[in-house]
C-alpha cells in the first residue's frame, strides 16, 4: 500500500507501508508525523483488515476527511480516496491497482469463467489459448505442490531431530539429579579372612538392604563355614527399605511472578484504564499484572486522552502521565484556591475551573478569594490549543497590636473574646 502526499510537506512523494498498522499524528512515536497544533498527538490509523485497508479517526480534535466528508470512527478505503488529515492531503493507493489495471489479467479472468469480454477489438478465445494456458496453469500446479511437499517433509524431519534432542538432554539432567550417594552401611565390599587353625578363608559377602533374609553358610574346601553376625548386620535389618525416588518425577510448575504498579496523573484526578479495565482514578494502584507488554490509558474532563504501551517489569511507572488541554479548554486557576469566578454579573465557579464549549474569542473574567482583592483576567479561547491561566491573589487581610496598662486585661473584638494581653510588656497581637 502507497500514500501519495497531494498537499503538505514534501508533495509528490509517496509513503510505501509494508506493515498491517501505520498510525499519523504529532508524537515522534508515529509512522509519518506532522508537526503541526491541529493534529492531535494519535490522529489517525490505517489497519489491514481482511485484505481491505481501514482508516480510523484516533478521538482526533480536528477529525479527518475521506473525499471530502468527515469520518466517525472507521471506514474502508478505496483506491485513489483522497485522506485529508489537517492541512496534509494523502491519495491511497493500494497494492493490487497494478494487477486490477492489467487487460490481460481481466481477459484470463473472465475466460475462467466461461465469457468472452472483448479486447481492443477481439475476443478472448483469439489472445488466449485455453489449451496452452490450463496447460501451462496445471505445470505451475504441480511445481507448487512439489515444492510445497519438500519443503514440509523437510521441516518435519528437523522438528522430530530437534525433539528427539531436547528430550536425551532432559533424560541425562534427570538421571543426574536422580543419581543418589552410596550408603556405607549397605555397601560393603568384599573380604577375605584367613582362618588362624586350618588357614582356611571366608569370603564375607556383601550386606543387602532388604530385611529377612537370613545369613547362608559360605562354602570353603567343601566344608560349612557359618556366617557371622555383625552390629552392621542387625543395623541392617532393623532398617526400613530405602525407596529410590522416580527418575522421571514431574517438575514443578513455576507460578508466574505477578507486579503491582501505581498509575499517576499530573494533574492527579484522571481515570485509569489497564488492559480496557478500569482501576479508579489517579493515583490508582494496579496489582497482579503479569510479565509483558499492558496498555495504559488516562482520560480527564477537557484533556486529552492519554494512551501508552508499557513492559513489565523493565518500564519505570513511578513517572506521572502528563496530561494536556484540549484545544478551545481554558483552565483558571487560582493562589490561593477557591476563588469564585465572575463573567460580568454570571457565576461560573470556582477556581481550579475548566472554561469549555466557548465560541472562539476573547473573555474578561473577575476572580474573587475570601480576604483577597478582586483580580481581572482576560481568557482566549482558540480551537487550535489550549490554555493556563493562574492569579495570584493579593490579601487584604491585616494585623492589630493591642497594649495595655495594665497589662492583664481580657481583649474582647467585635464582642467576642480573643485573649488576654501579656503580663511582661502588655501586649497582645490580632
Amino acid at each position: 500500500m502507497k500514500l501519495y502526499i497531494v498537499k503538505g510537506e514534501n508533495p509528490g512523494r509517496e509513503l510505501v507501508v509494508d506493515k498491517s498498522e501505520f498510525t499519523i499524528g504529532r508524537e515522534v512515536d508515529n509512522d509519518f508525523v506532522i508537526s503541526e497544533v491541529g493534529v492531535s498527538r494519535r490522529h489517525c490509523r490505517l489497519s489491514l483488515v481482511g485484505g481491505e485497508w481501514l482508516i480510523e479517526d484516533c478521538h482526533s480534535v480536528n477529525g479527518i476527511l475521506v473525499n471530502g466528508q468527515k469520518v466517525d470512527g472507521g471506514i474502508i478505503l478505496r483506491p485513489n480516496d483522497k485522506i485529508t488529515v489537517f492541512s496534509h492531503v494523502f491519495r491511497f493507493l493500494p497494492g493490487d491497482d497494478a494487477r486490477a489495471a492489467d487487460p490481460r489479467r481481466s481477459a484470463t479472468r473472465s475466460f475462467a469463467l466461461g465469457t468472452s469480454p472483448e479486447v481492443n477489438g477481439q475476443t478472448t478465445a483469439s489472445i488466449i489459448k485455453p489449451n496452452d494456458t490450463s496447460a501451462r496453469e496445471a505445470e505451475k500446479a504441480a511445481s507448487r505442490t512439489t515444492s510445497i511437499g519438500a519443503a514440509a517433509v523437510v521441516k518435519l524431519i528437523v522438528l522430530a531431530i530437534i525433539l528427539v534432542a531436547a528430550a536425551y538432554l532432559i533424560y541425562k539432567l534427570r538421571q543426574t539429579d536422580d543419581q543418589l550417594p552410596a550408603d556405607p552401611e549397605t555397601t560393603v565390599a568384599s573380604q577375605e579372612t584367613t582362618t588362624p587353625d586350618a588357614g582356611a578363608k571366608t569370603a564375607l559377602l556383601p550386606e543387602t538392604a532388604v530385611t529377612g533374609l537370613a545369613a547362608k553358610p559360605i562354602q570353603n574346601n567343601g566344608e560349612d563355614i557359618p556366617a557371622v553376625n555383625t552390629p552392621a548386620d542387625a543395623a541392617a535389618e532393623t532398617k526400613a527399605p530405602a525407596t529410590a525416588p522416580s527418575m522421571f518425577a514431574e517438575p514443578q510448575p513455576r507460578k508466574p511472578t505477578t507486579s503491582t504498579i501505581v498509575v499517576r496523573s499530573e494533574p492527579p484526578g484522571a481515570e485509569v484504564f489497564v488492559d480496557k479495565t478500569s482501576y479508579g482514578v489517579a493515583p490508582a494502584v494496579v496489582p497482579n499484572l503479569t510479565p509483558g507488554r499492558h496498555l495504559v490509558e488516562l482520560q480527564l474532563d477537557g484533556y486529552e486522552d492519554v494512551s501508552h504501551q508499557i513492559q513489565l517489569p523493565e518500564d519505570n511507572t513511578n513517572k506521572p502521565f502528563a496530561m494536556h488541554l484540549r484545544a478551545g479548554v481554558v483552565l483558571l486557576t487560582s493562589n490561593p484556591a477557591g476563588a469564585s469566578v465572575w463573567h460580568g454579573r454570571q457565576l461560573y465557579g470556582v477556581t481550579p475551573f475548566l472554561l469549555k464549549n466557548l465560541p472562539e474569542g476573547q473573555y474578561d473574567f473577575s476572580l474573587h478569594g475570601p480576604g483577597c482583592e478582586p483580580y481581572k483576567v482576560t481568557a482566549t479561547v482558540s480551537r487550535a490549543k489550549g490554555e493556563v491561566i493562574t492569579a495570584d491573589l493579593k490579601s487584604t487581610l491585616g494585623s492589630i497590636a493591642v497594649t495595655s496598662r495594665p497589662p492583664g486585661c481580657r481583649v474582647y473584638l467585635d464582642g467576642i473574646f480573643k485573649g488576654v494581653t501579656s503580663a511582661d510588656t502588655g501586649e497582645l497581637l490580632l
